[in-house]
């Protein structure tokens, strides 16, 4: 682009391109371009601006770093209520699982207890049946010699009042 503009201009001016070169060489030792400086406010804006930026930048790693460490932190406690949580689960399956065993041996031993109770009343009951014949037996053999001693009774009453 640079040549074409030194080309353009030498042709309008009927100069050579070499002749544009040198002018432009030399206008730029007599005249050497100043440096474009902003007015006191611009520039303590600007400085303003830039801390503001760096300040904003600094917090906001800050705050990143802070949440990122927040979020370990979390994830860790998490973490260990979900081992808390399991191992809570356990214990109680084994809890349920002695008491499941230890109701298992309580009704077993009650019913050891039922079945041995209702032998000895099957016992207690045999006896009483057997006690119970022994006294019918007993008493059909009293009954016969009361039965008969009343009969003499009655028949020594029967003589005693007909002899009168």
């Amino acid at each position: 682009m640079t040549r074409s503009l030194i080309s353009e201009l030498a042709q309008r001016l009927g100069k050579s391109e070499e002749e544009v070169i040198q002018f432009f060489q030399i206008l730029w030792q007599v005249m050497p371009p100043s440096p474009e400086t902003q007015p006191y406010f611009f520039r303590y804006l600007d400085e303003r601006f830039m801390r503001l930026e760096d300040r904003y930048t600094t917090l906001r790693q800050e705050m990143e770093q802070r949440l990122e460490s927040l979020r370990k932190e979390m994830l860790q406690q998490i973490e260990a209520l979900r081992k808390e949580m399991q191992q809570g689960d356990a214990a109680l399956l084994q809890q349920i699982e002695a008491l499941r065993k230890d109701m298992g041996q309580q009704t077993e031993a009650v019913l050891r207890e039922v079945q041995h109770g209702d032998t000895l009343l099957r016992q207690e009951i045999e006896a009483i049946r057997r006690h119970i014949e022994r006294m019918k037996k007993w008493l059909f053999a009293l009954t016969v010699p009361v039965f008969i001693s009343m009969l003499s009774i009655l028949g020594i009453l029967l003589q005693a009042f007909l002899s009168r």
